[in-house]
């Protein structure tokens, strides 16, 4: 996809998808705060998000369960 890059709106959610994707690879443990980072990343690549079962404050809260148990 860098070689022949898009010309739309896709190509600044690729950027947003290679970004999460680099940071899953490289952020090891990933800590809440770069957990939190992604789901807002995530969020702002597809800001409509049709099909999406909870809200970024709902991922967020999960988030905040899940680290504090």
């Amino acid at each position: 996809m860098d070689k022949n890059p898009l010309f739309s709106e896709r190509a600044g959610h690729y950027k947003i998808f290679k970004k999460i994707s680099l940071m899953l690879k490289e952020l090891n443990p990933l800590t809440l705060k770069n957990k939190i980072d992604i789901v807002d990343l995530a969020y702002n690549a597809n800001k409509e998000g049709k099909r999406r079962q909870m809200t970024k404050l709902e991922y967020i809260k999960l988030l905040h369960q899940i680290h504090s148990s």
